[in-house]
């Protein structure tokens, strides 16, 4: 019994204080364990000693009080989840029991409607379109009108035709509605990222060549309908509840259109619920800030993580769910190079973002001749802002990736001064940061404004941890990217993550400048006024104490960052006074910790 009340204990422990055993998990496996298993051992220890002592006490011996008092936590552990599980496989039952499985796929065409609920990730006008699912049927020629809705929302159809110029058109991920398409560099399902060649670069070359994606008007009398909605809420139940769970899960339904009715011909359940684990027993959910117990249940049936909706929508109807090739690596450079010189093309036409394709392919294979000044071309087009960079066509193109860097230096450079958040400036930077640091030592005169501004752009990092490759040629560069980018982040009202998200392009730019080290003291004088400017304008440092590492110099507290620069450039130690923090200055310790920064040229402003 003394045992049992021990036991006891800790279940209390462990189900008011259940991030407990994730410590205890952490520090020692063991310790977490027994705090994981103590209610389960204390529910089975009382649910059998106290019917036990009840018979023990009018008068039964040992031996025959055992086997009665076995029978309770035998037919708890059992036999309570046993009829809640036949409850909820009754309900998997019914809720399959009117599928629809066609003897063969059935062919679709003309005019499809693809219907959705907000459970399966209904259809929305921010979407920008056609789903992946409507993508293949309409370019595939499966279809040649598809309709997208939400039942009792209107929707909106879509069909391809030929034109000169073709409306701007992007594929996101927010058309992933169906996910899990066949992979065909791998012979699997499931979504990659970046993804194989296949549907963004087979629809953009289509659309660039003049097949273009175009939204009907007017009324939409669909010859099919393929509607995918959730069969059931996900239930709330009570943490310590033992009801039977309702079925959850999703029902894919073809429709095809018989006279003016449409008539259900094909159906497709995926169904599953969460069933209680035998032998009953707690078990703990969630994280470190959430965690609880609850009695521990397994999931029966498929869950919507696991089900292939796209195989399960090829057993009902037979459509190509692979795209073609549809263009060589040649056909798309041509049509690359007729966008660019097309003054008709509007911004992100579909031409344009074939330099993406290119930068793809040439990732994926190799570069051809004439490569980098067609990129060149793309990337100094003002057109052209959806730009993904690939760091591998640096490697592949060599020397004349130089070519590309310069066209990105260039619009860099026209980009308003004013506007870091620009789309195309983050992929323009990791553009330029690709060139080797050799580049870097002399980089052209024409890239000092764009460089310079990148003090204030947080994508300019890249750039500027090369500069120091000029040695102290790079310092009055650096230290007017410091300078700027100071005077950018003081402007910025001190509210937490706004002023620290600024700050990439400065810190970059100290810790270049201790990368140079003594040619860069001539920098120690900007760096301490740029620190004493964003003191006198951060609602933060006037406080006592900004780190347990921060040092007391010039009557200031600094951080750690701070003290390492000063010392890479020169102001010796015993300048500064440590922390008071025994645990950081025993030994000397702080003192250490600094000069270990030095050599790893930690350095912050």
């Amino acid at each position: 019994m003394i045992a049992l009340l021990g036991v006891t204990g800790l279940a209390l422990t462990a189900l008011a204080f259940p991030s407990l055993v994730i410590i205890g998990f952490f520090l020692l496996l063991l310790p977490g364990l027994i705090l994981a298993l103590s209610p389960t051992v204390a529910l089975y220890g009382w649910l059998f000693a106290l019917p036990y002592g009840v018979l023990r006490a009018l008068g039964l011996r040992w031996w025959i009080a055992v086997l009665p008092a076995l029978a309770v936590p035998l037919l708890f552990g059992f036999g309570l989840p046993d009829g809640s599980n036949a409850a909820t496989r009754a309900a998997l039952a019914v809720s399959v029991s009117n599928d629809i499985r066609p003897v063969r796929p059935l062919p679709i065409g003309e005019t499809v409607a693809l219907l959705r609920d907000g459970t399966t990730g209904g259809w929305h006008q921010r979407d920008d379109g056609c789903d992946d699912l409507c993508l293949r049927l309409l370019f595939n020629g499966d279809a040649k009108i598809v309709y997208l809705a939400q039942r009792g929302r209107p929707g909106a159809a879509f069909t391809v035709e030929r034109r000169a110029v073709c409306p701007p058109f992007l594929l996101s991920q927010d058309v992933l509605k169906w996910h899990k398409w066949p992979d065909r560099t791998s012979g699997k399902s499931g979504l990659r990222w970046p993804p194989p060649p296949g549907l963004k670069e087979v629809v953009e070359a289509r659309i660039a060549g003049g097949d273009c994606l175009i939204q009907v008007r007017g009324t939409i009398r669909p010859d099919w309908t393929i509607e995918r909605v959730g069969i059931a809420p996900r239930p709330k139940l009570a943490r310590w509840s033992i009801a039977p769970q309702p079925a959850q899960g999703t029902r894919i339904t073809v429709y095809r259109r018989e006279g003016s009715t449409m008539r259900a011909v094909g159906r497709f359940t995926n169904a599953y619920a969460a069933m209680l684990s035998v032998p009953l027993r707690p078990d703990m959910i969630g994280g470190f800030e959430n965690a609880h117990f609850t009695w521990s249940r397994t999931t029966a049936g498929e869950s919507r993580w696991d089900w292939d909706s796209v195989t399960a929508l090829r057993t009902l109807v037979a459509f190509k769910a692979d795209v073609p090739e549809g263009i060589s690596p040649a056909r798309m450079r041509d049509l690359l190079a007729a966008a660019l010189a097309d003054p008709r093309r509007g911004r992100d036409d579909a031409g344009l973002l074939l330099a993406n394709s290119v930068m793809v392919d040439i990732a994926r294979n190799d570069a051809v001749a004439c490569d980098a000044a067609l990129l060149a071309k793309a990337i100094a087009d003002d057109r052209f802002t959806k730009i993904e960079p690939r760091h591998e066509i640096a490697g592949k193109l060599g020397a004349d990736y130089a070519m590309i860097a310069d066209s990105a230096i260039a619009r860099l450079a026209r980009l308003p001064a004013g506007d870091p958040a620009t789309f195309p400036d983050r992929a323009l930077n990791t553009i330029v940061a690709q060139m080797p640091a050799l580049w870097f030592a002399s980089p052209p005169v024409h890239a000092d404004r764009p460089v310079a501004r990148s003090g204030h752009r947080r994508a300019g990092g890249g750039i500027i941890a090369k500069l120091d490759a000029g040695g102290a040629t790079a310092v009055p560069l650096l230290t007017e990217i410091m300078t700027r980018g100071a005077e950018r982040v003081s402007a910025i009202e001190d509210k937490g993550y706004a002023r620290n998200g600024a700050t990439d392009g400065m810190h970059a730019a100290v810790a270049a400048l201790c990368r140079i080290g003594t040619p860069a003291r001539s920098a120690l004088g900007p760096i301490i006024a740029a620190k004493q400017k964003l003191i006198g304008t951060s609602e933060r440092w006037p406080t006592p104490n900004p780190g347990k590492y921060s040092a007391l110099w010039r009557g200031k507290k600094v951080n750690d960052g701070f003290v390492i620069t000063l010392v890479s450039l020169g102001v010796p130690i015993t300048d500064f006074r440590a922390p008071d923090q025994p645990s950081v200055t025993v030994n000397g310790s702080w003192q250490r910790m600094i000069l270990s920064g030095v050599k790893r040229h930690d350095c912050k402003l």
